[in-house]
């Protein structure tokens, strides 16, 4: 596992970890089954993709359809769960700064960047 991927996977995992503590705080637990499996999908959604992909679209696609779920979970429950949407919060700070930082550098790229002082260029 590169140092890249572990640093996602513990992102993607402190993120899934926040939403479904968030979910269990917002009276998931206590909603049908359907609804419960919309959260569980619509956490689980982002925090995946911030593991299993280093381009941002992907990310934004999965938060933007996590947050759907979410939602689409808040209004078949017949609990309130007012607090459910806090559960994408983690994911969107992660997604939407690495929107602003750009796809992450490969090693293709590494390879044909030029190094200072290379007589190369």
């Amino acid at each position: 596992m590169t140092e890249k991927l572990r640093y996602r996977a513990v992102i993607g995992a402190a993120a899934l970890a926040v939403g479904l503590l968030q979910a269990w705080d917002s009276n998931a637990l206590q909603a049908g089954a359907v609804a419960q499996v919309l959260v569980a999908v619509g956490v689980a959604l982002p925090a995946a993709a911030i593991v299993l992909s280093t381009e941002p679209g992907p990310r934004l696609l999965a938060l933007i359809a996590g947050a759907l779920l979410l939602t689409w979970a808040r209004v078949i429950a017949p609990v309130p769960m007012n607090a459910l949407h806090l559960a994408i919060f983690a994911p969107a700070l992660f997604v939407l700064a690495s929107r602003a930082l750009g796809p992450e550098p490969t090693s293709c790229d590494a390879a044909r960047t030029p190094r200072p002082g290379d007589p190369s260029r």
